[in-house]
């Protein structure tokens, strides 16, 4: 059971992938549980699960309907049929995050986009609404500007936005990714008759390949004019391991060989697997204080005071990372695969 095992800091937890024989039975895709914190005790738990499962698949292969509460404890929910005009867009959204595994936060931001298209069509799917929804969605603002968090979306589509205030095609693009799920679950349901599909905004340059890289210059500027010595120290930190800000907020201090290392190999929640690494601590940092100094302020606060201090396209205070990356390389000459590690990158290309 082994390669369905994961540890998460000192507990083992079950996760596997269901198979495409049996979704249309648990209704959702990953099963994640909570297992143990004995490996002996979480090796037959998962047994168990994962007969379960063999089970649920041996009754398929005969034509028997399999046992979903055999499975997983999880309730499974089940709707009477329906025509397209008789459940609302809401509604038909709630159905299908019932089939999902995720966080409440994520839960939260999928209403959100639910909201928006709802206000935005009427409560209509049709081929005209769902070109409306584009039309509309690309001249909103970015909500993480203060003036529009107080407006509500049907105020916010009377606006005539500035460029400068307009959501990206990238962010427009992952609303639609959500929206087409939901509708790709409707049709597969049987509860809409037609298949809908909400066509993506091209984008014509990629998010990395607008990023840019700071000169050391730019970095001592930022530095030295940092409006608090919490910020110079919330800087060097980022500049000099190369961590994504998140990952400031999880990592440890660990003693590895003699060495001292930021630790993310037991972090949870993490970007990919590569992420679990350890980082070397930089002579110039003093790795409890960068911490506890990151760790004091509020990570929105962090990034927006650092990207009115740049005024580049591309500059931003993810750019630290990539500065991290590209003088590694370039001024000192180290080994692409080496700081891909350091990175958490996935793939050598990436960096």
């Amino acid at each position: 059971m082994t390669k369905y095992l994961i540890l998460r800091q000192s507990t083992y937890y079950y996760k596997r992938r269901i198979p495409k024989q049996l979704q249309p039975y648990i209704k959702f895709i990953v099963y994640q549980k909570k297992l143990s914190t004995s490996r002996v005790e979480a090796n037959k738990l998962a047994s168990i699960i994962s007969a379960g499962i063999d089970r649920a698949l041996l009754s398929l292969s005969i034509n028997v309907s399999p046992d979903a509460s055999a499975i997983t404890d999880k309730p499974i929910p089940s709707y009477p049929a329906v025509t397209d005009k008789s459940v609302s867009f809401a509604e038909l959204s709630e159905r299908f995050f019932t089939t999902l595994s995720i966080k409440e936060s994520r839960l939260k931001a999928y209403r959100s986009v639910v909201r928006t298209f709802v206000t935005i069509v009427n409560d209509t799917v049709s081929r005209t609404s769902l070109e409306k929804f584009k039309r509309v969605i690309k001249g909103m603002p970015k909500r993480n500007i203060q003036k529009y968090k107080v407006m509500s979306i049907s105020q916010m589509m009377k606006l005539n936005v500035p460029e400068e205030d307009i959501i990206s095609p990238k962010n427009c693009n992952e609303y639609i990714v959500i929206l087409n799920s939901i509708l790709k679950y409707a049709y597969k349901s049987e509860i809409y008759s037609k298949e809908y599909y909400i066509e993506k905004f091209k984008i014509s340059t990629s998010a990395r390949d607008e990023r840019k890289s700071l000169s050391i210059d730019v970095i001592k500027m930022l530095v030295s004019t940092a409006r608090k010595p919490q910020l110079a120290e919330a800087y060097m930190l980022l500049y000099l391991t190369g961590m994504r800000i998140s990952e400031t907020y999880k990592c440890e201090i660990s003693i590895v060989d003699g060495i001292e290392c930021f630790d993310l190999r037991n972090c949870k929640d993490v970007k990919t697997p590569s992420s679990r690494r350890l980082i070397p601590v930089h002579p110039e940092l003093n790795a409890y204080k960068s911490l506890e100094a990151i760790r004091s302020m509020n990570l929105k606060y962090v990034s927006d005071v650092c990207n009115k201090m740049l005024t580049t396209k591309g500059e931003s205070l993810y750019s630290l990372r990539h500065s991290f990356a590209t003088h590694l390389i370039n001024t000192t000459g180290s080994d692409a695969n080496v700081v891909s590690e350091l990175m958490g990158h996935t793939h050598k290309s990436m960096t």
